[in-house]
């Protein structure tokens, strides 16, 4: 007696704001029980009763096992504390209760709460026993004040006429008001299609609504992939909307904000238009399908959205103080007023560039950004070609092109003059061009020599992942051959490469980070020994110092301390400089203010594409 007089006093001096109700329930309830700490009110929306959580604010934690004999009579000691009198609960009967947890020898119970014979109309108890017999119970319900039973009277002829709404099914039930609890109705009815409760009162006044469904299947029209690849053909595609906004493209992943526009909505959730007579429309519906796409392909390798969202989709966005329209950027949720992460999108000229949100490599780039930024976010030097490469090379995997933006050159020849189009390497110079392409028989040797920017310059890596998957006979690449693999093998090592990459990896860290993570998924592999040669061929070797790879393996263990960045001095900024004017902007440090930590899909070298176009022919 003299020990539990002690764990008394502490209890009483660590919920010093426990009424004394609550107080002379906890002793008497929990008197022949060993509770090492109880803390908290009973004032709490919910109380959680469990060994695995600790303090937190004002909610009710027990840290030891419960002494009691059974679940059930758990649950009945953890009511008569926290619930009023007469109040009752009912177990609710369901076979699926157990379908999960019974596997893993947890018991669970699911409790309703009513008053004499009318439920509430919404809260419950639940109540898991582990199979090493500890104990959780949750109360979800507000706490109640009257601790006298309340006179309740409902009309059974009660009128919803003047709710004008087409009632579907009603149902009498007990609401907590402020912590009264007073007569209410559940009433389901149908809104444009779809099922949604409100919880009325005896003077119909609406106390609480909801949707009874989660995201709607949107139906939005557009092009597979772009409108060359698809020669113009529309496809009817399914994207999840959010109904709480109305009709307007928002769901929990991205919002459509289009620039300087009203956003478009529909009702009924179809997002059909014209490309032609309706085209801003369409390019909206067309840039948040896309985002939603790439997102699926990036959750389909095991993605988590990395921190808040929303993300921001801006298309007619423009760039600088310039007001440039022939780019687009990736900004993380740091660097923009409402905290969330955004992907801007411009039009384009129609004479360089053209319908850039129509293209979806361009939208699945930018996204790219964020998938990588979660390891990566330094902005300048040998980072940034890792973020361009990432983000390329999920964007040709996602649809097994090797030609990214293929759609967006408007006119070849200008494009690829000014810098914008590149072209692969057997093609006719202006017969087809890509934004970038995994198919140049660019080296990091030629990379450096020529001062390419990040974005070119990520081609050699891009190139490099690309070359993994091309076939050993496949010549399209000169001088730089493939080795076999299929797509499927190399997917989760890239995807999960990034995970063993630094704030500024660079590209040591590159190869470093694919090895490792065909350790960890493989056990290490012949893939291993095949992106090792990948690397060589692609004129990394001087960055592979250490690393002991043969035929069919790598050896990890004893690699050198060297520092992976050394190359960020190679990057000439003098030639950029010279052509600033008429560039979209750079993540480096020369960057213009508009730009810094931002990810552009363009940087603007017209010498440099000329030099290597006329090599390459």
């Amino acid at each position: 007696m003299k020990n539990l007089s002690h764990i008394f006093i502490i209890i009483l001096l660590a919920a010093s704001s426990l009424k004394t109700y609550g107080i002379t329930q906890l002793n008497k309830k929990f008197k022949s029980f060993h509770l090492s700490d109880i803390i908290g009110n009973t004032e709490q929306v919910q109380v959680i009763v469990s060994p695995f959580i600790k303090q937190e604010g004002s909610q009710l934690r027990a840290l030891d096992s419960f002494r009691w004999t059974s679940l059930e009579d758990s649950i009945a000691n953890f009511h008569r504390l926290n619930l009023p009198h007469y109040v009752s609960t009912e177990k609710i009967l369901s076979p699926n209760l157990q379908q999960n947890l019974g596997a893993f020898g947890v018991q669970k119970i699911k409790y309703q709460h009513k008053v004499k014979d009318h439920y509430f109309c919404e809260g419950e108890t639940v109540a898991f026993q582990f199979a090493d017999g500890k104990i959780s119970i949750k109360l979800n319900t507000l706490k109640i004040t009257d601790h006298k039973t309340p006179d309740l009277h409902w009309d059974h002829y009660q009128d919803f006429s003047t709710l004008n709404l087409k009632i579907d099914l009603s149902s009498e039930c007990v609401f907590n008001k402020n912590g009264k609890l007073i007569e209410a109705w559940k009433l389901n009815y149908y809104e444009n299609g779809f099922p949604f409760e409100i919880i009325v009162d005896s003077q119909n006044q609406i106390l609480k609504k909801q949707n009874k469904f989660l995201n709607i299947n949107a139906t939005i029209q557009s092009y597979l992939r772009n409108e060359i690849e698809d020669e113009d053909t529309l496809t009817d595609q399914v994207v999840d909307v959010d109904p709480d906004f109305e009709g307007f493209l928002v769901n929990e992943n991205f919002s459509s904000k289009p620039v300087g526009e009203t956003p478009v909505s529909n009702d009924d959730f179809e997002y059909i238009y014209n490309p032609v007579t309706e085209s801003r429309s369409f390019e909206e519906a067309t840039a948040f399908l896309y985002a939603n796409v790439h997102l699926e392909y990036f959750e389909d390798n095991g993605y988590l959205w990395q921190g808040p969202r929303p993300m921001t989709v801006a298309i007619h966005s423009v760039f600088g103080v310039e007001e440039i329209i022939n780019n687009a950027s990736y900004k993380p949720g740091s660097q923009t007023d409402d905290g969330r992460p955004e992907i801007a999108i411009g039009d384009g000229d129609g004479e360089i560039l053209k319908d850039l949100a129509l293209d979806r490599d361009v939208i699945s780039h930018e996204l790219g950004h964020h998938a990588v930024f979660r390891s990566i976010t330094q902005f300048n030097g040998d980072p940034v070609v890792l973020h361009e490469a990432f983000a390329d090379y999920f964007a040709l995997d996602s649809t097994g092109n090797s030609c990214l933006g293929e759609s967006i050159c408007a006119d070849p020849r200008s494009a690829i003059q000014n810098g914008f189009c590149w072209v692969g390497a057997n093609s006719n110079l202006y017969d087809t061009q890509c934004l970038r392409s995994a198919e140049t028989d660019l080296t990091m040797t030629i990379a450096n020599q020529i001062g390419l920017a990040a974005h070119f310059k990520s081609q050699v890596l891009s190139g490099m992942l690309w070359d993994l998957r091309r076939s050993e006979s496949d010549t399209r690449v000169p001088g730089i051959p493939g080795h076999g693999l299929d797509p499927a093998e190399i997917r989760p090592i890239v995807h999960n490469a990034i995970d063993f990459l630094t704030f500024n990896s660079g590209f040591r860290d590159f190869i470093i980070a694919l090895l490792e993570a065909d350790r960890a998924i493989n056990g290490g592999s012949i893939i291993s020994a095949k992106i090792y040669q990948a690397a060589i061929n692609r004129g990394l070797s001087s960055y592979m110092t250490g690393i002991d790879c043969t035929d069919t393996s790598c050896d990890l263990e004893n690699l050198p301390a060297i520092s992976s960045n050394t190359d960020s001095s190679t990057i000439s900024q003098g030639v950029f400089e010279e052509k600033n004017e008429s560039s979209c902007g750079t993540v480096s440090e020369a960057s213009v203010g508009q730009f810094n930590f931002t990810f552009l899909l363009i940087f603007l070298i017209p010498l440099f594409i000329t030099i290597f176009s006329k090599r390459q022919n």
